[in-house]
């Protein structure tokens, strides 16, 4: 089979598209129109052509050779079009898109959103972070100025927070990026007022009796 011979599976495939269109009550564009308002030229991909000289004869080496170019409609430009003024070749450019995670951070950076973005992260995945079992008896309650805010049940949760806040911090680093939360403020529980009247001493502060 020739290449003239072969299937055009895109054209098939259009027709069929056409038929059911039509079928709908649709009116599906003609395969023969060519865009509108495209004026450029492309490099076609496909074989190229030999030069030959007046009586026929391929010109110079084998090798020299032009490419084939085709208009946006797909018609074949001839040879002797493509030196008069005026006419450009447009070459096909690889424009890959960003990615739109890239685009969003670009902006969040740009408009300085990235702490209000971590606030959110860290608070949705606070038992990720932390664990189920803590995240029951310590919750986060601020983040300001690079300082996380952690207020806990009781002092025996305060300190085993404490003690393991350098793998919090790193964890918390991972998830939202470095320098976005530099500390961690981990505070017991507030307790009851054992203050009563107008006049008071300052004491030591909450006494915790519940953890």
């Amino acid at each position: 089979m020739t290449d003239n011979d072969s299937p055009d599976l895109v054209g098939d495939v259009f027709e069929r598209m056409r038929s059911t269109a039509k079928m709908g009550g649709k009116h599906p564009p003609s395969l023969q129109r060519p865009p509108r308002k495209n004026s450029g030229f492309t490099l076609d991909a496909g074989p190229r052509v030999v030069k030959r000289n007046e009586d026929g004869e391929p010109a110079g080496d084998a090798s020299d050779t032009v490419p084939v170019v085709r208009d946006h409609a797909g018609t074949r430009v001839p040879q002797r079009l493509l030196y008069r003024d005026g006419i450009r070749i447009r070459r096909r450019r690889d424009r890959s898109p960003l990615a739109f995670g890239a685009i969003l951070a670009g902006q969040a950076n740009e408009r300085g959103w990235q702490r209000n973005i971590a606030n959110g992260i860290i608070m949705s995945k606070w038992p990720e972070i932390v664990g189920e079992v803590i995240a029951d008896h310590a919750e986060v309650v601020e983040f300001k100025e690079g300082t996380l805010v952690v207020q806990c049940a009781s002092s025996t949760w305060a300190t085993q927070l404490r003690l393991a806040q350098s793998q919090i911090l790193k964890t918390i680093a991972d998830e939202v990026g470095d320098g976005i939360v530099e500390k961690l403020q981990i505070k017991g529980p507030s307790g009851p007022s054992w203050s009563k009247g107008r006049l008071r001493v300052k004491g030591r502060g909450p006494r915790d009796t519940y953890g």
